[in-house]
C-alpha cells in the first residue's frame, strides 16, 4: 500500500494547518435555511454547530488497520477486471478532486419537514462533471446486528461477508450527504479505484 504522509492523515482524518496541503481548508458552504430565499455561507465550525455534524473532506478510518483492511478487501472485479475500467478510468481522471476534497458548486437547501435538507446545484452542471465524494466514518456492520443509518453508504468490499464496511456519513460528513434518493437521478454514484 503506497500512501503519502499526506493521503494517510487524510484517511485517518488528522488535521493540519498546512493550508498548502488542503486548499479548501476555508470552505464556506453555502446554505439555504428553512423560509430563507438566499443562501448564507457557513463555516466548517459553524457547518458542525448547526448541524451536529463533523465536517469531513475525506473518508475518515478509525485506526490504520481497518483503513489497510478495506483496501484489501476491494473487489476484484473493480480493481483488475474489464468490468472495473470506467471505475479506474475515472479515478485517475478525478486524483486531484478527490484528493482536494473539492465540491461542485452546490448549496445545502431546506426542502420541507419529511426531506429535511437536500443537496442542490447552484448552476447547471454537464454530464460527467465531478460533484463530490461521498465523505464519512467508514466502519464495519455486522449482518447479524445492523446499526444502519439512513446516513451509510455500502463501501464495495468482498462479494460476501457477515460483516461488511460502510460510509457512515450521520455524524461526520460533507455536503453530499444530503444528496437525497430519487426515483429518477441526475447523478450516480461510482466507486473510484
Amino acid at each position: 500500500l503506497g500512501l503519502t504522509p499526506l493521503e494517510l492523515a487524510q484517511y485517518l482524518g488528522k488535521q493540519t494547518s498546512q493550508r498548502i496541503l488542503f486548499p479548501h481548508e476555508d470552505r464556506r458552504i453555502p446554505i439555504i435555511k428553512p423560509g430563507a430565499r438566499h443562501y448564507e455561507f457557513m463555516s466548517r465550525a459553524q457547518f458542525k454547530h448547526f448541524f451536529h455534524v463533523t465536517y469531513c473532506a475525506h473518508l475518515l478510518f478509525s485506526d490504520y488497520l481497518l483503513m489497510q483492511s478495506v483496501l484489501k478487501e476491494c473487489p476484484w472485479v473493480l480493481r483488475k477486471s474489464f468490468l472495473g475500467e470506467e471505475n479506474r478510468q475515472q479515478g485517475l481522471q478525478y486524483k486531484t478532486e478527490l484528493s482536494e476534497g473539492r465540491i461542485a458548486d452546490v448549496a445545502i437547501q431546506w426542502i420541507d419537514a419529511d426531506l429535511g435538507y437536500g443537496l442542490f446545484a447552484l448552476h447547471d452542471i454537464p454530464a460527467n462533471t465531478y460533484v463530490g465524494e461521498f465523505t464519512g466514518l467508514v466502519r464495519r456492520l455486522s449482518r447479524r446486528k445492523p446499526d444502519q443509518n439512513p446516513y451509510c453508504f455500502h463501501y464495495p468490499t468482498r462479494f460476501w461477508s457477515w460483516n461488511y464496511t460502510v460510509i457512515d456519513a450521520l455524524a461526520h460528513g460533507n455536503e453530499t450527504r444530503f444528496i437525497n434518493h430519487s426515483d429518477t437521478p441526475n447523478l450516480q454514484p461510482l466507486c473510484l479505484c
